[in-house]
Parts: C-alpha cells; structure tokens; sequence
C-alpha cells in the first residue's frame, strides 16, 4: 500500500504529493530535502506501477517521479494519469543530465525535469510548477466561465474593435435581427448610432475600462427602434482596443421593476432571513437582505450588501454541506443545507438555508435566493418551519395573482384568485380538472409537461399569450409563468396566471386616444408644425396647408426652408436651437410668411421642444410649431396707428399754418415793396431816359431834365439801396423758414425707410420739435439734453415719431391746464445711452396724474382729458410701440402739482423674430 505522510501544521493548506520512487533511499532523502526546505507538504510513497494506480483513487496535487521504475518510466506515469483524467503536473526525477531524456520528457507532459544529486532546485521547481499550474487553471476556468456567460446569458453581449462587430450571441442576433453569417464585420454604429458618444475614449488608459450603465437605443435590421440598457468594458492592449457590450431590452423594465416590488415587499414580510446574490457581478455578492436576515445573524443590510454569503462561515469551510451547496450552484438547482454559521457578535448557530437559483424568461440564472433559518433550537426550528409555510399559503391565498398547480395535465389547485378567474370552486379541484377544459390553444399542455420533467429537465419561464376559458365559456387571454414543483411527491408545474384583458382594453383605449388627438390637431384652426431632430418637418395639419397654400405631401420631409416660413427662417431656426439645448420654449411675434399666391400675412409662433422621447442626446428633442395668424391684426394696428397719425397731423394743421403763415406775411410785404420800388425806379429811368432824347445827337431837354429829377427825388433812391438787399435777406430767410418747416413736416410723416432700421433718434426728436411748435411755444419753453454720442438705435423710426409727438403734445396740454396766469412751463427732453440700451426721458411740470389714474393710462380708450379733447388712444399706442414692436419698456414718474416724467428705453439691436 502507498505509504503516507501526514503534513506539517500550518495554516496555509499543505501540498499533497504522490512520489513515484522504488527505492527507499532516495524516498527518505528526498522527503528529508522537502521538510528541511520548510516546504508544507503531505506524501504519499508509491513504489510501483501497481501501487501508483492505487494512489490514483486520492487527490493530490502533485506527482513527484523517478524517470525510470522496474515496471514503468516517466512517460508511463503521464500516460496513465491522462488515461484516468487526471490533471496533476509531475516532475521527473533522474540520476544523470541526459538531453534527449529531458527533451523526451518535457515533450511527454512533463512540468520539469530535476536530476537527484541537484536537489537544490527541486523545491523552487515545485513552486514554480505550481504557480504554473494554477495560472493554467484559472485561465481555463476564465475561459470556460467566459464561453458560458457568452453562450447562456439572457443578455445581448457584443465584441467590438475598430468600429466593427466581431462576435455577437444568440441572443443579440435575435435583439438585432442579424443573421450571424451577415453579422460578422457589421459597422456597430448601424445598429448602435449612439456608439461613438457614449463609449469613451482615453488613449492613454491601457487595460481594462469599466463603465457605468446607460440607457441608449438600437435600431434593429428592419428599422425597429428598441430602447436598452447598455453596460461596456473597455480592453485595451498594445496592439488593439476592444469593447465588450452588454444590451438588454428594457422596454418591458417597469412591468418587471412593478412585480419585482411586489415581491420585494413580500420577502421582507416574511419571518425566515432573505438573501438574494448576483451570479453575473463578481463573486456572486448579496444584493438584497430582509430585516429578518439582519434579525438571525446580527448584521444590517448594508453591511452584507456587496459580500459573498460565506462570510457567514468565518473560517469553518469543512463542512460536509458546503460541497452539497457548491454543487447546486453549479449546476443550477436548488438545494437544502444546514450549516453552521457565525453572528455578527462572534456567537454560533445553526442555520437551515434553503438555496435556489432565479431564471429569467430564457430559463438563464440570474440571481440565486438564499432563505435563512436559524435551528439552533429544535422547537424554534419546528415553529418557524410552521409560521414559514403558513405566510407562504397565506402569500398565495391572499395574490391577486391566479396561482394553479398543474400535475399530470390536470389542475389540482388553484389559489382564490384562480377560481374567481376560471368561475370554479375548491371541490371541482379536488380531485383534479384536466387541463384541456379550460386551455383552448391546448399549447400549455407541452409547455407545463417540459416544466414537469417531461422532457427530462425542468423548465420555468413565461410562456406565450394563451387563450383560456372559464367554466360558463367565455374566453379571455392571459400571460402565464411557470416553473417545476412538487404535488404528492411527484413532479408538477405551478403556474401563475394573469388575465390581459385589462391591458389589451387600454390599448385599444390608448390607440383611439392617439387616433382622437391626431384628429384634433389637424383640424384645430391654428398652425401646427413638427420637426424632427433632424429639423425636417414631421407634421402639418390643415390649418398649415391654409396659411402657406401647401399640401401635406409637399411639405412633410422637407426642411423649414421650403415652407412659406422661408424670410423669416433664420431667426426661426435660432429659437430652435435655443429650445433644444434649454428644453423650453419661446415666442416670436409678427413672423412674415409668404402664402403660395404670393400672399404676404405675419404669425405669432410659439416654438416647444419636446423631450419626452429624445432618450440621452438633449439636441435630439422634437420641435412643435405653434403659429397664430395675427396678418389682421398687425392690418388693424396699423391703420389704428395711422388713425392716430392723421389725428395729430390733423391737430398740428393749424399750427403748421400758423408757423408758415408769419413768414409767408412778410415775404408778401416784401415783395410788394419790391414792386412799388422797381416802378418808381422805372418811371425815374424812362423820364432820364426822355430828357436825353434819342439818336447820336441827344440834346438835354432841360424840361425833362427837370422832371426827371423831380421822380429820382421821389423815388428816395439811397433808401432804396439800404432796404431793398434787407428785404430780399428777410424774404429769403422766411422761404428757409418754411423750407425747414415742410421738411420736418415731411420727415415725420414719411421717414425714408421702410421696417425695422438704424435710425438717429436726437434728429427725430429735432424734427418732431419743430412739427409741433405751436403745440407748445405758447405754454412751454422747451430744453434739449441730447447726447451727441448717442449711436443710431435699430427702430421703426416712423413709429417713434408718433410716440414722440403723443408725449410732447401730452405734456403741453399738462402744462397748460396747470397754468392759467399764462406763465410758460417747462419741457426737458434727454437722451442717453445705458450699455445695450438707450433712454429717453420727457419730463413737464404739468399738473402730474392723478393716483387713481395711474394704473390705466396705458389702457386703450382711457383719457383724464375732456369729452371730445382726447381719445384715449395716444398712451395706449406709445406703450404697444415701445414695448411690443421695440421689446423696450415705458414708464412714469410723477407727482401732483409738481409734472411728470416719461421715461423710454430701447435695444440698441432688436432681437431677430422681433
């Protein structure tokens, strides 16, 4: 028989090894080098072929053997072990250095070759041979975990380099829709678009990157858009960069995440201790523990959370049901161990757990459930086993879920929920209703068999929609999960049954309130536009067809460009992006279109992004045009405006007249005089003319003379020569006069410049000052404080022309109904630039406004004035002037007795849209 010897203490696990020697005097000093190395270590001696064999029977780690045996050398030893599956390294040991011999061995199988006399390098070969060992141990095992997640797992998993699909498992062929030989090389940006956004790129980071999870999209091959979850690990190398990705279908996660819950706050009703672990993290760590698993061993949740569950065991890893629960994991079924375990404060006991895998819908584990149950006390042990099943029945009486237990094709129980879905009572189940009477399809019948064991392996999973019957022969459809269990001690299905009928009626509801609301939005009267993220444009109702004169089919797929919103598309675009990155919304008043017939009309477009389905990219957002028809409007403003305009032109005739009156008097005075002088003086020159007489022999007729005298005398000629030139200056200056008087008039009326433009404001105010001096030179001195660096402000300059005047004409009717004693008032008028803005400001000393009237002066048809003095129009129209077509502001200050003041501001650059 082999002889053993037993290892020394340590508290490293000592290395088993069998030595292959015949002879006893090297066993003895081999064994002597061994223990003197201070290798921990157990032998068992070997001294034959047959005995060899034998030894085979135990677990050892490695073989240590003479190459040459009376009945077998190294070679035979290798051999043998390879014919008996065992996957020992063996060192050979030789007498002398024999090249070939080496070469011959090492080719064999063998880890090392050691000669006797060398011993000196036998322990650091068995170390290294070790070391080797079990790094080709775990990379086997690596591999083989690797190719079974690969190939089991419920999940998509995709391997990637250089942009393109390298390998891919079944599942993520039937995610994508990809058959495998097409697979191969695949872009993954075709399937994956979001890609190169979402996987990050450090060329500097070598090894391996893990990421966190995001939530993305794929499009699979018919163009169907599935959102997943996406979970990526970077492997970067010298030579080449990899990822590997994970994509799991998310679309179902609520229903999922909602019965998860459910069961989640059962296990934490129960009494027993819950564990739940996570196979696919590493080490299979607990992800979830109950209060009563802190209850019976003393630690919080947290404080297991992220641990294997051996660390229950302390250091006690001998116990005879830890292999029956090593086994169970792995090979996916469930078990019953007791074992002893330790609390949080060093006290033992007895733990009764009950282990069990969780398969997803593919039957793939993806956790394991783990229910503690503290016996160190029998009696405790009885109670809790009675209250644990009393809860599970009570669990199961008390779902709303129908429960049914299927044995042998029959139904042989079923929970209150499933009598009152199938209309059947407890007597009709108690000795079994076939299966065939309620199941119209008659598929669970093959499912629920697979499950029972027919077909050799339990199967649980959910099976496809079913059409049921109940006892008075209706049917219904329903979702149905099934997983193997026990009846009377043999095998059966339990299934849990939920009726559809709930979710297929909201649906349906669902879809007609879609079909409603596409009704609605086509024929509400106001514009309705859409744009994709790509701003082609997605939807245009009826009510858009009308505005731009173009069909549906003409518009949708085209950019905003092509619709009638083509001079006004740039601004429009701008409150685009604006909305996209800020996920609101904005407003754009009197937007031009141009209608198909060349029509001209103006829009108020409200612009809304819509996130609701743009998944992570936030510039991704679908747009929502709102655009209400304001052309009659912005028609009705402007002939109100020009009503007003005409008003005050009306108002400053009179004036006007006045002003060009004066200077069209003494320009008539003047040229009267400059008649009657021209006829004296002509008369005067044809008596001179007379008393030459005429021809080469003029003879002075003293009698002409005379008289001719007499008319210069008259006509006061040196008088003449002083106030004719003064009377040709002041008529000049009266034609300037009214020159300047028309210009302005004209200026204010018909500024030159059409829509919004850069305009000189001091010089409009000039202007408007010399209009309406006989509005106020009778009550007011006016004073100017104009900034000369005022720069040109973008403005319908013709607009704020009305404005100016309105406030002018409004502060010298203040000022004169506060004077009587006919004193002037005092208007000041300043301008100034604030940063971005410019202010004006026209301040009298009027009578101020009264308190109850200060709330509605800008309010239309309001006026403090007189019956037939005011229309109440002139505040209303410079507050929609300044404020809505300028985005500026208009105020007041005032105070009774004392004036007013206006105060305006304005953008030097109006916004685009504006």
């Amino acid at each position: 028989m082999p002889n053993r010897t037993p290892p020394s203490r340590s508290t490293d696990p000592a290395l088993r090894i069998l030595l292959v020697e015949d002879l006893s005097d090297d066993e003895h000093m081999l064994r002597q080098h061994l223990v003197v190395s201070g290798l921990e270590f157990s032998m068992t001696w070997a001294r034959s072929r047959d005995q060899f064999l034998a030894s085979l029977t135990a677990e050892f780690d490695l073989v240590i053997a003479d190459h040459r045996l009376p009945d077998m050398d190294s070679l035979d030893a290798i051999a043998l072990l390879r014919e008996h599956g065992r996957d020992i390294p063996l060192i050979v040991l030789t007498g002398s250095l024999d090249e070939e011999l080496v070469v011959r061995t090492l080719r064999g199988g063998a880890a090392d070759v050691v000669i006797k006399d060398r011993l000196a390098r036998l322990v650091p070969a068995v170390r290294r041979v070790m070391a080797d060992h079990r790094l080709a141990r775990q990379a086997q095992l690596a591999t083989l975990r690797f190719e079974a997640i690969f190939a089991h797992s419920p999940d998509a998993i995709l391997i990637s380099a250089g942009g393109r699909l390298e390998l891919i498992n079944e599942v993520g062929l039937r995610l994508l829709g990809l058959a495998r030989p097409l697979a191969a090389g695949m872009p993954v940006a075709r399937f994956l678009p979001e890609i190169d956004r979402l996987l990050p790129s450090d060329p500097d980071d070598a090894g391996i990157r893990h990421a966190a999870v995001l939530e993305t999209w794929v499009e699979d091959a018919s163009g169907r858009r599935l959102d997943v979850e996406l979970t990526f690990c970077r492997l970067k190398t010298a030579e080449r960069v990899e990822w590997q990705l994970i994509l799991r279908d998310i679309s179902r996660r609520k229903l999922m995440l909602e019965e998860l819950h459910l069961f989640q706050r059962a296990i934490a009703a129960t009494g027993n201790g819950v564990l739940i672990t996570d196979p696919r993290q590493s080490d299979d760590p607990i992800i979830f523990a109950n209060p009563a698993a802190e209850r019976i061993t003393g630690y919080a949740p947290a404080e297991m959370l992220g641990r294997n569950c051996r660390f229950l065991q302390g250091g006690d890893r001998d116990q005879p049901d830890l292999g029956r629960v090593r086994a169970a994991l792995l090979a996916g079924r469930s078990c019953t161990a007791v074992l002893r375990n330790r609390r949080k404060d060093g006290s033992e006991f007895w733990n009764e757990l009950f282990l069990s895998p969780i398969r997803d819908a593919a039957g793939t584990i993806t956790n394991h459930i783990g229910i503690l149950n503290d016996v160190t006390d029998a009696r405790e042990a009885q109670i809790r086993v009675i209250l644990s099943e009393q809860r599970y029945r009570l669990l199961i009486e008390l779902s709303p879920v129908a429960v049914f237990i299927q044995s042998a094709s029959r139904f042989v129980y079923a929970n209150p929920a499933g009598h009152r879905l199938l209309g059947t009572t407890d007597e009709e189940f108690a000795a079994g209703r076939a299966v065939a009477d309620f199941i119209t399809s008659g598929r669970l019948d093959a499912a629920a068999g697979a499950a029972a064991g027919a077909s050799g392996g339990a199967v649980s999973g959910s099976l496809p929609e079913q059409e049921w019957r109940r006892s008075d022969g209706t049917t219904f459809h329903v979702e149905v999960m099934t997983t193997p269990t026990q009846h009377g001690g043999q095998a059966a299905s339990l299934l849990m049954v939920r009726d559809i009928g709930l979710r297929r009626a909201a649906e349906r509801a669902l879809r007609k309130a879609h079909a409603e609301a596409e009704l609605l939005l086509s024929s509400i009267s106001a514009v309705l536009i859409g744009l994709r993220p790509d701003n082609r444009i997605s939807r245009w109702n009826e009510a858009a067809e009308r505005t731009f004169g173009i069909p549906a089919g003409t518009a949708l797929g085209n950019s905003l460009a092509a619709s009638g919103l083509g001079p006004s598309c740039e601004p429009v675009m701008a409150a685009i992006a604006v909305c996209r990155v800020a996920h609101g919304q904005a407003e754009l008043v009197d937007v031009r279109y141009d209608h198909a017939s060349g029509r001209r009309g103006f829009l108020t477009i409200t612009i809304l992004a819509n996130t609701a389905d743009s998944g992570p990219a936030q510039d991704a957002a679908e747009i929502l045009l709102l655009g209400i028809e304001t052309t009659a409007r912005k028609n009705l403003e402007a002939e109100r405006n020009h009503g007003q305009k005409l008003e005050s032109i009306g108002q400053l005739a009179a004036g006007i007249a006045h002003e060009i009156n004066t200077p069209i008097q003494f320009i008539g005075d003047n040229l009267r005089f400059l008649r009657d002088s021209f006829a004296d003086l002509d008369a005067a020159m044809r008596l001179q003319q007379g008393a030459l007489g005429a021809g080469d022999d003029r003879v002075l007729d003293p009698g002409a003379a005379a008289l001719a005298a007499a008319a210069w005398a008259a006509a006061d000629l040196p008088y003449l020569c002083t106030e004719i030139p003064r009377a040709l200056e002041q008529s000049s200056e009266g034609v300037t006069r009214v020159a300047g008087i028309v210009k302005a008039m004209k200026e204010f009326s018909h500024p030159g410049q059409e829509g919004c433009q850069p305009a000189d404001l001091n010089h409009a105010i000039e202007t408007t000052l010399t209009v309406a001096r006989n509005e106020y030179k009778y009550v007011a001195e006016v004073r100017t404080d104009l900034d000369p660096a005022l720069p040109a402000v973008s403005c319908f300059i013709g607009e704020l022309n009305q404005v100016f005047l309105n406030l002018l004409v409004n502060a010298a009717h203040a000022i004169g109904a506060a004077r009587g004693d006919g004193s002037k008032g005092l208007i000041t008028i300043s301008t100034r630039r604030l940063g971005e803005v410019v202010e004006l400001r026209f301040q009298d000393d009027g009578t101020g406004i009264p308190a109850a009237a200060r709330a509605k002066i800008f309010d239309p048809f309001f006026t403090t004035k007189p019956v037939g003095k005011g229309t109440g129009q002139g505040l209303y129209i410079c507050h929609t002037i300044v404020v809505q077509r300028h985005r500026g502001t208009i105020a007041f200050e005032t105070a009774e007795g004392v004036g007013t003041t206006f105060i305006i501001t304005l953008p030097l650059i109006q916004p685009q849209g504006g």
